[in-house]
């Protein structure tokens, strides 16, 4: 045994190492302690998580670093702690987990308000004696005992003290932090953090799980939206409580908005469309005027002792955030409804964070090209270090392409959808166990399909279903069809399991999840193309390789672990082209290409049938 093996065995809480784990954890150890960004791509239900983990921890207590593992969402957090906890078993180890401020606050009253309303409540409340969980006296963190997101709320209520504050003060003391990404990448959450906590970067090392969420999170953290109902309500908060000499001109100038968009909405439609922000600008009340009523209203919303969201507040927000002649942020209006502002390249927010920090691993059995993730984080390529594990789990799959179909928008009619549903149908019809995932491009498209599907049990999502809809679907029809948007939250979000066993037997991709075209993809193209020095590739990274990601998710859907075999066919001959070809191969995925509808079902008897 080396001196490498005998430092992570120390970690390592399972008795026998899984084939390609103990060299992910050297080949972990060795980029970070060199400084660099690891790149892992590698399957769910390979072990990655506790081979870097066993990898890191080493080094992080050689150089008295911290890890802060960070996680999209508080459902995904489980699975860390999980293999922290086996650790945990076998050494002492300290562990705290960090959420969002206002989910770990005990008064109930402040649920309700948006993040930046509650912080400034939060602090009215601590400084005015208004909380009763706000005290000065709290026990050292040697003195709490390792508390799991629960525990830390109960044993807070039980003695009267503020959760965050005592997850500040673990956090102290912790070798390992879990929390979720705002904590690192929202610069406000983040300041406070480590004003918080007396941590800095440079004695952290930062493992992003499911980093193929990350672009996307970054995007939308530091994007901000107006609906039109926000207006709305504005108007009436400001005409039932703001007594300024300006009323009139606010009143007013939240009306000329309010039309605004109610014009673009009668106009436009559905349609996204772009628009210049000294064009909002002109048709809403002056910021100046705004911030004196949102403080004026802050102040009435305090004397009354009442938590309540501003909706003043969030107009002035979104207008504050629009940028005149920065490139970088793209306002369009999405169907009247609402105005975004997109932060289409957040790379100069968060490249200065990740330029300080000691070293990282971003990790994801889908994640993005090397060179995607430059352009999102601003990391330089001399930081980055990929690994390219062999995915274990590749001949599991049976990938079919079928030629002479394809989902563009120009072809979509009522044709294309008869011809996948009849594919659909047939596969479903000899599959005698088990889950068929039907995976389409957009909600439209899904909703078409659900007319020319036949086959039952059928579930199919909608923008406002919930995933636990989805579990007491599965529980309740082991054997179903179930229709998704590749863009929604069930590809994503759901485990499609029962008794602990993943039952999804085949999966159809239905077209090519290309993303629909919008100004802000369009910039997007633009800022690529610069960044990339090529046009092509511009276009093909905003549009390709976010589709071909989208289908090796959902093939990853159907292979949880080495047990799992899944037939997936992709009708959509642009699967054969690069990048979509490349990205998939790089996983290990090579489709077989086939011309007639009726050898799909020949390879499926041939290859996957299930009672043979």
């Amino acid at each position: 045994m080396d001196e490498f093996e005998s430092l992570v065995e120390k970690f390592f809480p399972y008795g026998k190492w899984r084939k390609g784990q103990k060299r992910l954890a050297k080949l972990v150890y060795d980029g970070v302690k060199e400084g660099k960004t690891v790149l892992v791509n590698y399957p769910t239900g390979t072990g990655k998580t506790i081979a870097i983990l066993s990898g890191i921890l080493p080094l992080a207590l050689e150089e008295g670093l911290k890890i802060f593992y960070a996680v999209r969402t508080r459902s995904q957090l489980h699975p860390p702690l999980r293999e922290l906890s086996r650790i945990k078993a076998k050494l002492d180890l300290r562990v705290s987990v960090l959420v969002n401020k206002q989910i770990l606050c005990l008064l109930d009253s402040m649920k309700k308000l948006s993040y930046k309303e509650f912080i400034k409540y939060c602090s009215y409340l601590s400084t005015t004696g208004g909380c009763p969980y706000a005290v000065k006296m709290y026990p050292g963190p040697k003195q709490l005992p390792p508390l799991s997101l629960t525990k830390l709320k109960e044993y807070a209520r039980e003695h009267k003290l503020c959760p965050y504050v005592l997850a500040s003060l673990l956090v102290r003391d912790s070798s390992v932090i879990v929390g979720t990404y705002s904590y690192l990448f929202d610069p406000k959450v983040r300041n406070a953090f480590f004003a918080d906590t007396g941590l800095a970067p440079r004695e952290m090392v930062l493992v992003v799980d499911e980093a193929h969420n990350l672009p996307g999170s970054l995007v939308s953290m530091f994007s901000r939206e107006l609906r039109i109902e926000w207006v709305r309500s504005a108007r009436l908060e400001a005409m039932q409580i703001y007594e300024g000499e300006r009323l009139g001109e606010l009143v007013d100038g939240l009306q000329m908005l309010e039309n605004f968009m109610k014009t673009l909405r009668k106009r436009f439609g559905d349609e996204k469309v772009k628009i210049e922000p000294s064009t909002i600008i002109e048709v809403s009340p002056p910021l100046s005027l705004l911030e004196s009523a949102v403080s004026y209203v802050e102040s009435y919303y305090f004397s009354k002792k009442v938590p309540a969201r501003s909706y003043l507040e969030l107009v002035y927000e979104f207008l504050s955030s629009l940028k005149m002649g920065d490139p970088r942020y793209v306002v369009e209006s999405i169907g009247g409804e609402k105005i975004v502002n997109t932060c289409v390249s957040p790379a100069r927010e968060v490249s200065p964070f990740f330029a300080r920090i000691y070293g990282g691993v971003f990790m994801s059995g889908t994640l993005p090209p090397k060179r995607l993730l430059e352009f999102y984080t601003g990391i330089p390529e001399e930081r980055i270090r990929v690994i390219n594990m062999p995915n274990p789990f590749a001949g599991n799959v049976k990938l079919i392409g079928l030629r002479g179909i394809s989902s563009r928008y120009v072809n979509r009619s009522e044709k294309l959808y008869q011809r996948i549903a009849e594919i659909i149908d047939e596969l479903f019809s000899i599959q005698s166990e088990g889950i068929l995932l039907a995976v389409f491009p957009s909600y439209n498209f899904l909703r078409n399909m659900r007319l020319k599907i036949k086959s039952t049990p059928l579930f199919m999502e909608r923008e406002t279903t919930t995933l636990g809809q989805v579990r007491r679907f599965i529980e309740a029809y082991p054997r179903c069809v179930i229709i998704v948007n590749a863009w929604g939250k069930v590809i994503e979000g759901v485990e499609f399991k029962l008794n602990g066993k993943n039952i999804i037997k085949t999966i159809v991709v239905g077209g090519l999840p290309v993303p629909e075209p919008s100004p802000s993809r369009d910039r997007l193209t633009e800022l690529l193309s610069v960044f990339l020095r090529s046009p092509d590739e511009g276009w093909a990274y905003t549009y390709l390789v976010p589709a071909a990601m989208k289908v090796a998710q959902a093939i990853g859907r159907g292979v949880r672990s080495k047990e799992d075999r899944v037939f997936v066919v992709v009708l959509d001959e642009r699967v054969k082209d690069d990048p979509v070809y490349r990205f998939l191969e790089r996983l290990g995925y090579k489709p077989k290409f086939v011309k007639d509808p009726k050898q799909v079902l020949i390879e499926y008897l041939k290859n996957f049938q299930l009672s043979g």
